[in-house]
């Protein structure tokens, strides 16, 4: 079973990152230079596979399917081995959301003091308020769910 899914997993991306590819070809080696810049300041692999890490172990903490401890290892190493198709496919999404002075503009702000602090803060921001918005939703469904007991009780 575990072999079916990675074979259909496999042929869905593999179309998605020949695609890729292509539009990646099409971008100016300028705008491709400035983009991996801004990769290059901002983190973005770094950042990417401490994400999946982090999914990962969460995912190996939950294991709601039984998987195998080897499975998010291998799932891990599998995303390191594919780190350039991903860095290609969201340098096409920076360059149809930016051009290329924008580009610049954006790696200069990012290489000021403050840019630097956004880019040091910006995980334990998200962190934060991710756990506010869990929390604050978790909150806000158990009073609508005394709300609605309360009136069926009536």
């Amino acid at each position: 079973m575990k072999h079916l899914i990675l074979f259909v997993l496999s042929l869905l991306t593999s179309s998605l990152f020949a695609q890729s590819f292509q539009e990646y070809d099409l971008l100016s080696s300028s705008m491709k230079s400035k983009i991996n810049r801004l990769f290059e300041i901002t983190k973005t692999a770094e950042n990417f596979e401490e994400q999946t890490t982090k999914s990962m172990n969460l995912l190996r903490n939950s294991n709601d399917l039984n998987l195998p401890n080897e499975f998010f290892d291998e799932v891990i190493i599998e995303f390191r081995k594919e780190m350039p198709k991903y860095l290609k496919k969201v340098a096409i999404i920076y360059a149809s959301h930016y051009n290329e002075s924008e580009i610049t503009e954006l790696i200069q702000f990012y290489s000021t003091p403050l840019g630097k602090k956004l880019l040091s803060k910006s995980s334990s921001v998200m962190e934060e308020t991710q756990k506010f918005g869990y929390d604050f939703g978790r909150e806000i469904g158990e009073r609508v769910m005394k709300d609605i007991m309360a009136r069926k009780e009536k």
